[in-house]
């Protein structure tokens, strides 16, 4: 006889296997046929749960990214071209090198960052560099990007997403109903600065980051530090407002 509690598979004999642990064997099973729990033994449905996040959030508690302090800690503010994907031309870092507490100026290719002592200086340095950017290669207001985007309609397309139906063969009497949405483009403007903090040893790298992707914040570590994936771990902390924006 089997059971599960808490993510768990218990077997006799005081055997305990994690979900994870018995994954890529239960891909592999044609799907089961098994009787529901009775409700007399549900635990949650049915059931009003309370958030386990509640009580840290509404007391200021709760530890989000920018709350992160490990020892020996240094902070870094970057300065990046605000029309995305442009790059960076050159930068004149005088100012911001004569601060006291700047540890590092550091040339990114499209950006420039600053390390120091604390955030309001690595800030309020990086602010005092001068930087000529790159012009952009796409139209800079709303609007001349939507007048090249209606412009482009009347080109062959690239690319077909779908292909289905034909409109053109639509049976006797039925109505064809058209209509244009537009929205403007809107920041995510988040309410906790986007932030991250890294422990490098060489042989493991240790991230805590407000993020929406773990997987994919410990792959682009690990393709950056040369480590294997497993080296990189990644602590996700409570985030300061994150959006999704639908088409």
């Amino acid at each position: 006889m089997l059971e599960t509690k808490d993510g768990h598979v218990l077997a006799p004999g005081g055997v305990k296997l994690a979900y994870s642990e018995l994954a890529a064997e239960a891909a592999a099973i044609a799907p089961q046929e098994t009787e529901l729990r009775p409700a007399a033994q549900w635990k949650y449905i049915g059931k009003a749960v309370p958030r386990v996040d509640m009580v840290g959030k509404v007391t200021g508690t709760a530890g989000f990214g920018v709350d992160t302090r490990i020892e020996g800690m240094r902070f870094a503010a970057i300065k990046q071209n605000p029309h995305f994907g442009a790059g960076m031309r050159s930068f004149d870092a005088k100012a911001a090198k004569a601060m006291a507490g700047v540890e590092h100026v550091l040339d990114l290719g499209d950006a420039v960052a600053v390390v120091g002592t604390n955030t309001w200086l690595a800030q309020q340095a990086v602010d005092a560099i001068y930087v000529e950017w790159e012009a952009p290669d796409y139209p800079e207001t709303t609007e001349a990007i939507f007048a090249e985007i209606a412009a482009a309609f009347d080109a062959a397309p690239n690319s077909t997403l779908r292909d289905d139906g034909d409109v053109d063969s639509l049976p006797a009497g039925a109505e064809l109903i058209e209509a244009e949405y537009r929205l403007p483009y809107l920041a995510h403007a988040t309410m906790e600065p986007m932030n991250a903090t890294a422990l490098y040893t060489g042989d493991a790298l240790q991230i805590w980051a407000p993020n929406q992707g773990p997987t994919v914040v410990q792959k682009s570590a690990a393709d950056l530090t040369g480590l294997d994936p497993a080296a990189v771990s990644v602590n996700t902390t409570f985030l300061g407002g994150r959006f999704w924006q639908a088409y």
